[in-house]
């Protein structure tokens, strides 16, 4: 893939996560195409692992939809929902000036 393109998938959830060391690997389905696919994520450390599992496994939870962000060899899944409700309470007025 070229170093810049971005790929995004909406509407992604997590079916399943599994923690192996500092290794975390993720089952993600959904999107327009149905898509499915796995994710596996190598942390620094366990801990550091640990909690991307916890925040992982809570979106599996609640069956939170996500966006699947791939460029090159990155990938990240992204709570859009819980970035534009934070930085919508960062305005003073939670309304936008046009």
């Amino acid at each position: 893939m070229n170093g810049n393109r971005i790929r995004l998938e909406q509407h992604v959830r997590v079916l399943d996560v599994q923690r192996k060391g500092r290794r975390v690997t993720v089952d993600v389905y959904g999107g327009t195409g149905a898509s499915c696919g796995v994710v596996v994520y190598e942390f620094p450390d366990t801990t550091t692992s640990v909690e991307q599992e916890q925040v992982l496994r809570s979106w599996k939870d609640a069956a939170t939809v996500l966006t699947f962000v791939h460029r090159d060899d990155e990938v990240a899944l992204i709570d859009d929902v819980a970035q534009f409700e934070a930085s919508w309470a960062a305005t003073p007025s939670n309304d936008l000036a046009l």
